[in-house]
């Protein structure tokens, strides 16, 4: 359910309503996470997903 707005920087930044404690959760990325989302991101194009399906875009 990764969505591209919600990394900034080095930091994943989980909204609350998507945590089970309702709290927001920043998850600190390492320099091979970076470089994977660097990757990454030429390949998903506008999708607001990181991981969308393959069957349907809008869906992880």
């Amino acid at each position: 359910m990764a969505r591209r707005d919600e990394f900034s920087g080095d930091l994943w930044r989980i909204p609350a309503e998507r945590m089970k404690k309702r709290r927001p959760h920043l998850v600190p990325l390492s320099i091979q996470a970076l470089a994977v989302l660097d990757e990454l991101r030429p390949l998903i194009g506008n999708d607001p997903l990181l991981f969308p399906s393959l069957r349907d875009r809008k869906n992880p």
